[in-house]
């Protein structure tokens, strides 16, 4: 029993391969006739398309604001969703703005959350502004003396 079912689902696989190959084919020999279907589809179907492609776009929305809505500010600990930015950590980085754009793919624009910290719009200002720092353990003045004039040396004596 075992040994036809394997044979069965190998011949299966075969059959499928080969159907994708001609297609493949089809498609390349036939372009102009594919994009005319292609074209017709959607004139005959458009109403549905489009409130489709609106029904997903709304239910991805809710899901990643409800998402985000989960992270307080990183610097104040505000839980209010409403006032939540997100913050670049490294600005360059940077590929688009996490709320505005729905359209990228789930995974796409998860990688570019994970390049951000939420803050509140408060500390987001403070950021920018180079009130607030984002350093974990932020150093003491003497620290940020000797590390100055540490690098002050190293610079000195490389450029002699």
């Amino acid at each position: 029993m075992w040994l036809a079912k394997s044979i069965i689902v190998n011949i299966i696989s075969k059959i499928k391969r080969k159907k994708k190959a001609y297609n493949k084919e089809y498609r390349k020999n036939n372009r102009e006739k594919v994009l005319q279907q292609q074209r017709d589809h959607y004139h005959r179907n458009s109403k549905n398309i489009i409130a489709q492609t609106n029904e997903n776009a709304a239910r991805n929305r809710a899901f990643r604001s409800d998402l985000l809505a989960q992270f307080p500010c990183y610097c104040c600990n505000d839980p209010n969703p409403t006032v939540i930015q997100w913050h670049h950590v490294v600005p360059k980085d940077k590929c688009f703005s996490i709320k505005m754009l729905i359209a990228k793919p789930h995974d796409i624009w998860w990688d570019e959350v994970l390049k951000c910290i939420p803050v509140c719009a408060n500390c987001h200002l403070k950021i920018h502004k180079n009130k607030l720092c984002l350093l974990l353990n932020k150093p003491t003045e003497s620290q940020l003396k000797k590390d100055i004039e540490n690098t002050c040396a190293v610079a000195i004596s490389c450029h002699r």
